[in-house]
């Protein structure tokens, strides 16, 4: 030891975040439905994309080809926007959520099948079902954008949530008929369905010039870290109504008192040959809810033993928790035979 004070060691340069250290924690963001700091995010790498815009070096200089890469990493893409929508639907905030759709446009981007289905959860969750049909049946068919099956399911929901059961059962028969591929002409016209007339509009008709010829990120694919699976992304090539989109309209036509319907419905579900679409425990507790709220025991209990003489058999303990159901059923001893077949 030469007794000299060694000289302090550098401190380490740290890299500085990309879009994808952004799209990570905008992912967080939206696991733990902390909308606000989302959109903060979202400003913050909006603002350092404008303030470091990409250059357009004459020549191959490498710092300035840097520079170009550095300032086009810190453009927020549509991973982005859509995991910021995500957070804003989880939390119930479906007017920010909206408010993205024509930031999006006039970021030059296109949104996709995940931007919409984003866009129709956080109206499912505020009950907006007029600004749900105006994306389902107008905005996604300008964007070239089919709806799939979680797309009506939110539709319906939203539907469902504002009281709206004829509209509801009005987007099933759309889905019985394969959907969609062009608008339709049941879009609520006003306010209550204006979604992306007016940004979209202005971006170029219809909302298609600026986003057409820009990046897409067409299926954003872990933009979300997973958590955007829920609101779909996947293949568009057939649409069809699931045990989802079933189960929203024997809640609405139980909510409704429509208790012949929501019957119907559950009988449509126990015809279906291939034996993807039998009653879940939902539907039933639907269904057999809106049997008590009408004093039909009867109907009730036949709707179970239905239920109960399918393959797999039936969570009789399940079912029968509610007090509704147990007032609807009222004292019953089922019989041994049935009893076994209850897993």
């Amino acid at each position: 030891p030469t007794g000299r004070a060694s000289a302090p060691r550098p401190a380490p340069r740290l890299p500085k975040p990309d879009v994808h250290c952004f799209g990570a924690a905008l992912a967080a963001c939206a696991s733990g439905r902390r909308w606000e700091l989302a959109l903060e995010l979202l400003d913050k790498l909006a603002s350092a994309s404008s303030s470091n815009p990409p250059s357009r070096p004459e020549g191959p200089s490498e710092e300035s080809r840097g520079e170009e890469e550095e300032g086009s990493c810190l453009r927020p893409n549509l991973r982005c926007f859509n995991a910021a929508m995500h957070a804003c639907a989880r939390a119930g905030r479906w007017k920010p959520a909206l408010l993205l759709l024509p930031a999006i446009v006039r970021a030059g981007l296109k949104p996709d099948l995940v931007t919409f289905n984003t866009a129709l959860h956080a109206c499912a969750r505020g009950g907006q079902w007029g600004r749900a049909l105006a994306l389902l049946r107008r905005d996604m068919p300008n964007f070239g954008v089919k709806p799939d099956v979680v797309s009506y399911t939110a539709a319906m929901s939203a539907c469902e949530v504002a009281g709206e059961w004829e509209t509801c059962l009005e987007l099933l028969e759309e889905l019985r008929r394969g959907g969609r591929g062009a608008g339709g002409n049941c879009t609520p016209t006003g306010a209550a369905g204006d979604v992306l007339a007016a940004d979209g509009a202005a971006a170029g008709g219809g909302g298609r010039s600026a986003g057409e010829e820009a990046e897409t990120e067409a299926s954003a694919k872990g933009g979300a870290g997973g958590s955007m699976a829920a609101v779909g992304g996947g293949s568009a090539a057939a649409v069809a109504p699931d045990v989802a989109a079933f189960g929203v309209c024997i809640r609405a036509a139980s909510g409704a008192g429509e208790v012949d319907l929501a019957l119907g419905l559950v009988a449509e579900m126990q015809r279906e040959e291939s034996g993807l679409l039998q009653p879940d425990l939902a539907c039933l507790n639907d269904a057999v809810a809106a049997c008590e709220r009408s004093g039909r025991g009867a109907a009730a209990v036949a709707l179970l033993e239905a239920a109960m003489r399918r393959p797999g058999g039936l969570d009789l303990t399940s079912l029968t928790c509610s007090a509704a159901t147990r007032r609807a059923l009222g004292p019953i001893s089922w019989p041994a035979e049935s009893i076994t077949r209850v897993r």
